[in-house]
């Protein structure tokens, strides 16, 4: 059974700890798979790309962004408004995960998402 390792931000890292860390995938290739998300895989050196299969994702649309922090705030009970949710997606520019941030630190800050 392997071990799944995975690494949000890859392209944040510094090129040193890339360096670090293809080291380390080529050292447990055997037993673990790496998962790296990043914005820019141009961003991550070429021997790490060379290790990967890259996947793209393309934007989300206003109406599949709209239900899934509609689905959120319901299970997670924040008290929001239909200008909160267009907020969110305006500023979030097709990137969910983004958006879900936002909403949290919103609801962390403030009693209603408006």
């Amino acid at each position: 059974m392997h071990k799944l390792i995975i690494l949000d931000e890859a392209d944040s890292m510094t090129e040193s700890a890339q360096q670090a860390l293809r080291m380390v995938m080529t050292e447990f290739s055997n037993t673990t798979r790496f998962a790296l998300a990043c914005n820019d895989s141009a961003k991550l050196i070429e021997p790490i790309q060379s290790r990967c299969a890259i996947v793209r994702f393309t934007k989300l649309t206003d109406p599949e962004m709209l239900k899934r922090l509609k689905d959120v705030s319901d299970f997670e009970k924040f008290q929001t408004s239909p200008d909160g949710f267009q907020a969110l997606i305006f500023t979030a520019e097709g990137d969910m995960r983004y958006a879900l941030n936002n909403m949290q630190a919103t609801a962390a800050g403030f009693d209603n998402i408006n």
